[in-house]
């Protein structure tokens, strides 16, 4: 357990002055804070409530709080309450005292029944402030505990500032639903945060990567789509503010939680056009991220996922998606994974059986970008692994730690990890020339989504033909299923009071997705029709544990289990590897406060930029850890 920072200490002593609500900035350590906090009122004498508290808090204020339960006898741990425990076992641990952290919807049930003995309580810790509404359950039971108790202390953090920048006067709010009158306010920027992480400057090294012309075309599409999108929904409804909802806004995280809010008050008197005009919305802002985190056949992926998921045989399409920008966004998100063979490329067997070994269509010839961002990393992380060789060989310490390289989901983890362990793997593609083994493989995945997409859109039409047939062949029972479609409410446009002839009037515009149907069709049939022609692995029985298939027990010798003349052999190809030779990919949705101190890195890669993580950088290097350059 490391020791508290003196801002941090400063941070403790004044919500133990007074009863306040503390925003500190992402990333300042404030869990830590709050197990200090947590320590002071883990005493059987006290009856402290923690609210808002998620499972992830909860295990990591318990590991703290043990580690700083060591040499004091008399303090308490955390008691964590769930909906397994009855009310006679809550009953008993509400009389030991004590902190406890309990759900709001438990609580309000004992203190609603009179199973807290509401007099004894000493005060309550709120996490997440900014969750907490006038109409909130933590709202009522602060009143609660306020009106039979007036002693009872409350003290509330935070550190999502930016939550208490959206709406009108949220902050005042925030402050009327916890009852409280004082804000303490630690951004980074303030004098003694400053003073306590300049102590240690980590030593920065800033790569600035131009992205692919590709990928600014993409970029641009995207941010078209976007703006029309806006356009569109602005004139649709005018509960929106101009001045907040448009093109530069819509770079920021906040964009979508600031348009339902403002349309959140009227949302049921919304049309379905404009409901499903806030979730393209939200899809094409998802897009334009997707363009840097993704590679270009994952990216191509869930463009074909999202049109089809648009096309309906029941309404129309969304607007954006018969526009040039969209156009111009398939054809470029295409045109970097692969491209039509034309007549006047080589068409030579090799290359077409090469293909066809792969289990892709020889009629494309793949291009796959890979991204550039994970050649550099790869360059990256071959420096670093030089630069450790050169410092062992010239006498100097191995002690240097791993090196931990993050990113901003565990989907670019994932990338990452198999584009490293693949880095030194190419594949012959034919047409395409060599290409790294993970991209090869995603578009093999590819190729073969596509072709389940196919055969799954034959089987239901084929079971679409089949009911239309026996329906046709039945008057009677065609009559009664129409009367009941009418009866369930059909739309409108299948209903006998449709001006024309039935058929005529059924017809609605269809979404743009029969070229993509007709693609998928055309590759399909290509991917059957060469499915044969691969040859597969041998069978070698590893796939099964408890398989002998290929193995005569026979003739195995009982001297092969003694390993210990074996021993210099394992240790050559097996054994501990070294921390420096050690990159550790981690997300930061995944990763908590204390982390670095656990892995204890020297080297650093950013792969997303993020501001919370880089302010946990500096305390790490403030609490005397040191990083190379």
């Amino acid at each position: 357990m490391t020791a508290l920072l003196p801002f941090q200490r400063q941070i403790v002593d004044g919500l133990l002055d007074e009863d306040a609500l503390c925003i500190v900035a992402r990333g300042l350590g404030l869990r830590r804070v709050v197990a200090e906090l947590c320590w002071i009122c883990a005493t059987p004498q006290a009856l402290v409530f923690l609210l808002n508290a998620s499972d992830t808090d909860e295990q990591a204020l318990q590991q703290q709080l043990m580690a700083l339960r060591s040499g004091h006898a008399d303090a308490c741990a955390l008691r964590i309450i769930k909906n397994e425990t009855n009310p006679a076992a809550r009953a008993q641990l509400y009389r030991q005292g004590g902190l406890i952290s309990v759900t709001s919807r438990i609580l309000v049930v004992d203190l609603l029944n009179d199973i807290v003995p509401i007099e004894l309580v000493t005060g309550l810790l709120v996490l997440d402030a900014s969750r907490v509404t006038a109409e909130s359950t933590e709202a009522f039971i602060l009143r609660m505990v306020r009106e039979r108790n007036a002693q009872a202390f409350v003290k509330a953090v935070s550190e999502s500032p930016e939550s208490f920048t959206l709406g009108f006067a949220p902050l005042e709010k925030t402050l009327k639903a916890l009852g409280l009158r004082h804000v303490q306010l630690w951004p980074r920027f303030h004098v003694l945060v400053q003073e306590d992480l300049a102590l240690a400057q980590a030593p920065v090294a800033e790569l600035r990567l131009p992205p692919t012309r590709a990928m600014i075309e993409l970029q641009q599409a995207a941010l078209d789509c976007v703006s029309a999108t806006i356009s569109e929904l602005s004139s649709a409804t005018k509960l929106l503010d101009p001045d907040a909802i448009n093109v530069e806004s819509s770079l920021f995280r906040y964009f979508d939680a600031l348009v339902k809010r403002m349309l959140a008050p009227h949302w049921h008197r919304l049309s379905p056009r404009v409901r499903g005009m806030v979730t393209d919305l939200a899809a094409l802002r998802r897009v334009a991220e997707l363009i840097t985190a993704y590679d270009c056949v994952s990216l191509l992926k869930y463009l074909d996922t999202l049109l089809l998921a648009n096309k309906s045989p029941t309404q129309a399409p969304p607007s954006w998606l018969a526009s040039d920008s969209a156009n111009i966004l398939y054809s470029v998100a295409r045109a970097r994974v692969f491209s039509r063979r034309t007549a006047t490329e080589d068409n030579s067997d090799e290359a077409n059986d090469c293909m066809r070994a792969l289990g892709l269509p020889d009629s494309i010839v793949p291009t796959l970008e890979v991204p550039p961002k994970l050649v550099l990393l790869a360059k990256l992380l071959e420096e670093v692994g030089v630069a450790n060789c050169t410092a062992v060989r010239q006498g100097g310490s191995s002690t240097s730690g791993p090196v931990l390289v993050m990113a901003g989901s565990a989907r670019e983890c994932q990338m990452i990890r198999t584009f490293l362990a693949t880095a030194h793997e190419s594949v012959d593609l034919g047409h395409g020339g060599k290409h790294p083994k993970m991209m090869a493989d995603l578009l093999r995945g590819f190729f073969r989504w596509k072709a389940q997409m196919s055969s799954g859109g034959a089987a239901g039409n084929s079971r679409g033909n089949n009911s239309n047939a026996s329906a046709s062949s039945s008057p009677a029972v065609a009559a009664q299923s129409q009367s009941q479609a009418v009866r369930r409410g059909a739309p409108a446009a299948k209903r006998r009071r449709v001006r024309g002839a039935s058929a005529a009037g059924a017809k609605l515009p269809r979404a743009p997705a029969d070229a993509l149907e007709q693609e998928t069709a055309t590759l399909a049939s290509h991917i059957e029709i060469h499915a044969e022609a691969s040859q597969p692995l041998p069978h070698s029985g590893l796939d099964d544990p408890h398989s002998t298939e290929g193995i005569n027990l026979d003739d195995i010798d009982d001297g092969w289990l003694d390993a210990s003349d074996q021993l210099p052999e394992f240790d050559e190809f097996f054994g501990i590897l070294p921390t420096s030779e050690t990159v550790l990919v981690r997300s930061y949705m995944a990763s908590d406060t204390d982390f670095l101190t656990l892995l204890q890195p020297t080297h650093i890669i950013l792969y997303d930029p993020d501001p919370a993580f880089i302010r946990q950088v500096e305390m790490y290097q403030a609490q005397g850890h040191a990083l190379n350059q």
